[in-house]
């Protein structure tokens, strides 16, 4: 019986051996099935570990497409921000070149007078002044600066633009010249004065102390002026110091009785001055440049009444930078340079402006109205003509319709034009040959002088 227990109990033994070893390997199988992946469903999306999901990204998944197994550096690029594509390089052009405006041919200004006009050209050869008859071609000394005063014809080196040192009476005997005193001590500006020259005589009279720029009305009776006067006054700390005081003015001399009639006078202390005085052929007006500073001869157009009865008005603005002004003949216009730019019209009733030469660089003197006409003469340099031509030319410009006549094409800058009044004729400078006269109406061309001296006009026109 004993024995019978012991071979009971070890059976029993060997059964819970074997459920033991059957229920470990059935764990073991499932374990190793639930590590097995079955059938992929359409979208589904596998991961490697069960323990953490990671948030959603930008990019969009797929609907109903097939499961697409990306590698790291595809599942990277798709990270990244889109490359931008560089923009294309624009093809660079050449600078356009315009072939020349063709000369235009005589008559330019058919109405002109066609009989023959005599003149006399007062010629500068630094301080000795010349008279050139234009008929017999005779030439003389009127005088000579030097040997009757010390002081000098005003120049370039004075601040003093080319033509403004002396301006001829409209009968032409008489001239009023700008000299200057250069003796000053250094810090000291030079002093001006105007002197009235006898030009059948040669003798110099003092017409004004501290006065520049002269203009003498239509009519030859009177002379308008810049007036400077500079005082010198102790600052008011008493230190010693002093104070410099410019004042400035534009004046009109009458001249047979030598009375003087202040127009305008300028802010004291301040940087404009006035400049560039012209009458209107009336005589009733004065235009006249406010400038931008003494150094630059360009700012606002003014124009103010001889009588005193009318407010100065103001025709420009500063940042047009106007100078080398001219009246129209009627007195209604006046054409201005922009700077080295363009020409202007600017109306003295409505203040309104007009560009009458676009695309165009203008230099050498004020453009010159022609008689009565529409006609404006200049000096110029069409833009895009450089590679094939770069001086200036003269040129006619129609105030009304901006037409364009180009009647020089050199190589030689051609500049200060001058119409010879009551005549078809209109003086010139150019670089290497001297004065010339061309007729508006013949297109004939004659070489004056062959020096390249400025001038004025100063005989009596013979009608």
């Amino acid at each position: 019986m004993p024995r019978q227990k012991q071979k009971f109990s070890m059976g029993w033994l060997s059964l819970l051996l074997g459920i033991a070893l059957i229920t470990l390997v059935v764990v073991g199988l499932a374990f190793l099935l639930r590590s097995v992946p079955g059938p992929v469903q359409s979208g589904q999306v596998i991961v490697s570990s069960p323990i953490e999901t990671p948030p959603p990204t930008d990019i969009p998944s797929p609907t109903e497409t097939p499961t697409v197994f990306l590698t790291e550096a595809e599942i990277l690029m798709t990270l990244l921000p889109p490359t931008e594509t560089p923009a294309p390089m624009p093809t660079l052009t050449a600078t356009p070149v315009v072939t020349p405006i063709p000369l235009a041919q005589p008559p330019y200004i058919p109405e002109l007078p066609q009989e023959t006009q005599n003149y006399t050209l007062l010629l500068r050869d630094g301080q000795v002044l010349r008279a050139l008859d234009r008929e017999s071609a005779t030439e003389r000394v009127v005088v000579d600066i030097s040997t009757q005063t010390s002081l000098l014809l005003a120049e370039r080196q004075d601040w003093v633009m080319p033509f403004e040192w002396g301006a001829a009476s409209p009968a032409g005997d008489k001239a009023a010249l700008v000299l200057v005193d250069r003796s000053t001590t250094k810090g000291t500006p030079s002093r001006f004065s105007i002197h009235l020259l006898d030009v059948k005589t040669g003798e110099l009279k003092l017409l004004v102390e501290d006065g520049r720029l002269p203009a003498w009305s239509p009519d030859g009776t009177r002379i308008a002026y810049r007036s400077i006067s500079i005082e010198e006054t102790p600052w008011v700390t008493g230190d010693g110091v002093t104070q410099r005081i410019i004042a400035e003015e534009l004046r009109v001399m009458d001249m047979a009785t030598k009375a003087t009639t202040t127009l305008f006078t300028m802010e004291p202390d301040v940087e404009h001055t006035i400049g560039e005085i012209q009458w209107s052929p009336s005589g009733d007006q004065i235009a006249f440049v406010k400038t931008f500073s003494g150094q630059f001869s360009t700012g606002e157009i003014w124009v103010i009444s001889t009588d005193e009865q009318q407010e100065t008005i103001q025709l420009t603005p500063m940042d047009m930078y106007a100078n080398s002004i001219s009246w129209s003949p009627d007195g209604k216009q006046i054409v201005f340079r922009q700077t080295n730019d363009s020409l202007w019209l600017t109306d003295v009733a409505s203040k309104e402006q007009k560009q009458l030469t676009p695309h165009m660089t203008t230099s050498g003197g004020r453009p010159v109205w022609i008689a009565d006409s529409q006609w404006i003469a200049f000096t110029g340099l069409k833009w895009f003509e450089y590679e094939t031509h770069s001086s200036y030319d003269l040129w006619l410009v129609n105030s009304q319709d901006g037409t364009l006549q180009r009647i020089t094409l050199t190589n030689a800058g051609t500049l200060y034009p001058t119409w010879i009044p009551n005549s078809s004729k209109l003086l010139f400078l150019q670089d290497g040959s001297g004065l010339w006269e061309l007729d508006l109406h013949s297109g004939e061309r004659i070489q004056i002088h062959s020096q390249y001296m400025e001038y004025l006009v100063v005989s009596e026109i013979r009608r």
